[in-house]
């Protein structure tokens, strides 16, 4: 990360709202940053959103997509072999065979597009994952 402390707070965050009974409202009521807040909230996998939507979801708050890589990259780089995005790299035990490795390095794929060009919705129907 960058080392701003809105990311490390947002990084520190990202699965409250999936995982607690706390709610943005809660969030904002103890003095969050609105700019957090809304980061949290867009970094937020809702109970049965497919990945497509929740991938345009954070690709539109410039916060989220640094945390979420950063997540998204610490899943994929623990006890790998290599550096994900590198030609050695080889998936960690874990996820070889996870059926969420392919939906991790698309939404790996996009988040760099997005870091890159800016937001852009998702793209239908383009493989974002060289073979």
């Amino acid at each position: 990360m960058t080392g701003s402390s809105d990311e490390a707070t947002v990084a520190w965050l990202h699965d409250i709202i999936e995982d607690t009974p706390i709610t943005s409202a809660d969030l904002k009521a103890h003095g969050f940053k609105p700019r957090v807040v809304e980061a949290v909230e867009a970094i937020t996998h809702l109970k049965g959103q497919n990945y497509d939507d929740y991938m345009d979801q954070v690709g539109r708050n410039p916060l989220a997509v640094t945390v979420k890589r950063y997540d998204l990259l610490d899943h994929v780089n623990h006890k790998a072999k290599g550096i994900y995005g590198q030609p050695d790299w080889e998936a960690p035990p874990v996820m070889q065979g996870h059926p969420k490795l392919p939906i991790y390095e698309k939404f790996l794929a996009y988040l760099k597009l997005v870091t890159i060009i800016g937001y852009v919705p998702v793209p239908q129907n383009v493989d974002l994952v060289p073979v």
